[in-house]
């Protein structure tokens, strides 16, 4: 933005919009570039944190939520929702909300269903989230921005509900990655010729699994398979391909996948070259995860703790637009000196809003 007082640049936090001019382009330029380098270095620390309380954030965007203490039918407000793998579904005011600032945090284990909302919302793409009666007698509603992102969000949400009604053991967070039917070749029936002869279908689901190790996370992946639907509510029920051990994933004929291992060659199929392509894309993604070198925390080439000392990142002079007591803007120099300053480590209990 351009002022009559110089080359002008906004801060806007949820309280308020702060206006800055720098008395040249190249210093507002420079100002600029260093805020949102820092911004993004906040989003990634906070990312960071989390995941090494083992979670991580799975699904985020606009949505609006309908405030049911309105009179008549309720008024709708747009809020920065948050889904992460703790089955916890953070609302905020904004997408630059800090946890301090949380509106409201959604415990998937207190959820019964997710589903499509009934009557006029129906057409709105609205999803509700049912509570189970011993928790609560109210319906969430949220209402996203399209049909397609309601299509995203219920079937995270329903994934997500589902892991954390059974998954959730031993101190592990098992997250439901993808699932759905497959078929799949038997090991005796590998060899045999004739379409489609030895393969037999089951359903799969692919997970991640997540264990503290002392200060470090450990994620492995796993693709299980189950005679049926319902087994699948219980992973030790069923048969298991260790992901980790996988050397390459092949795309091959007739709908065909082969799982590549050093003791065997998993053949399976799905019922469509759509179903077949976004199969594909899952397991590549984790298999390359799981081949990859990852460091620990703490290990060389992990970034470094913050320093104990506070660091300046920049220093000048600018001029801040603020209220005169006439009550009309009116701009005043001072010396503005950026820092980063240490903080404590993130701690989500910490910072959990009181039960309603």
């Amino acid at each position: 933005m351009s002022t009559s007082k110089g080359h002008g640049f906004e801060i806007s936090t949820p309280g308020r919009t702060w206006v800055f001019a720098a008395e040249a382009q190249d210093e507002m330029l420079s100002w600029m570039n260093t805020l949102n380098t820092m911004l993004g270095d906040i989003r990634e620390r906070k990312k960071r944190q989390q995941m090494s309380d083992g979670v991580t954030c799975l699904k985020e965007g606009w949505a609006d939520l309908k405030d049911e203490t309105q009179d008549g039918e309720g008024a709708w407000e747009g809020h920065w929702f948050s889904l992460n793998s703790g089955g916890e579904l953070k609302i905020f005011p904004d997408a630059e909300s800090t946890e301090e600032q949380v509106t409201m945090v959604i415990d998937l284990k207190e959820i019964e269903r997710v589903e499509r909302s009934k009557g006029v919302d129906f057409y709105d793409f609205c999803i509700d989230l049912c509570y189970r009666k011993e928790c609560s007698d109210k319906t969430t509603r949220m209402r996203p921005i399209d049909r397609g992102d309601m299509q995203a969000w219920l079937g995270v949400l329903q994934t997500q509900l589902s892991t954390f009604t059974t998954r959730t053991n031993n101190g592990s967070v098992i997250t439901t990655l993808h699932q759905g039917w497959l078929e799949k070749k038997g090991e005796k029936g590998a060899g045999v010729a004739g379409l489609g002869e030895g393969y037999k279908k089951r359903f799969f689901v692919l997970t991640a699994r997540q264990d503290q190790q002392g200060e470090d996370v450990e994620v492995q992946h796993f693709l299980h398979y189950f005679k049926n639907e319902d087994q699948a509510s219980d992973v030790s029920e069923g048969g298991v391909i260790d992901l980790g051990d996988v050397d390459e994933i092949r795309k091959g004929e007739g709908k065909e996948i082969e799982i590549v291992t050093e003791s065997r060659t998993w053949q399976l199929r799905a019922d469509s070259a759509n179903a077949q392509e976004q199969w594909m894309k899952q397991l590549t993604v984790v298999c390359e995860v799981d081949g990859a070198e990852k460091a620990p925390t703490g290990a060389p080439g992990a970034p470094s703790p913050p320093a104990a000392n506070v660091s300046s990142i920049e220093v000048a002079e600018l001029k801040m637009q603020v209220p005169a007591a006439d009550g009309q803007a009116c701009w005043k120099t001072a010396q503005f000196d950026l820092q980063v300053v240490p903080r404590r480590p993130y701690a989500p209990a910490r910072h959990r809003p009181p039960q309603q």
